[in-house]
């Protein structure tokens, strides 16, 4: 059996951006306080690979308004709105 890891309702979008944020808003705090400087590189390359993971497990995970959610989008896509262009 596979599992379905869609998020398609609102209000787990919404809970998926708050806690997702505010744990990385503690971990940034820890990091900073105990281990890296807040002005070193590899905080900021820390931040960078961080955040850009947590955008794209959203961009993966996430379903739009009628979309379906059991077939995985494809890898290029990252909304299911139709393609904008002229």
């Amino acid at each position: 059996m596979q599992l379905n890891w869609r998020i398609t309702t609102v209000r787990h979008k919404v809970l998926y951006i708050v806690l997702g944020s505010a744990t990385i808003a503690l971990f940034f705090l820890a990091l900073r306080t105990w281990l890296l400087d807040g002005r070193s590189w590899p905080y900021a390359a820390i931040g960078v690979l961080i955040n850009l993971s947590y955008t794209l497990l959203a961009v993966r995970t996430f379903r739009g308004h009628l979309e379906p959610a059991a077939p995985p989008r494809p890898w290029w896509r990252w909304t299911g709105r139709p393609q904008a262009g002229y």
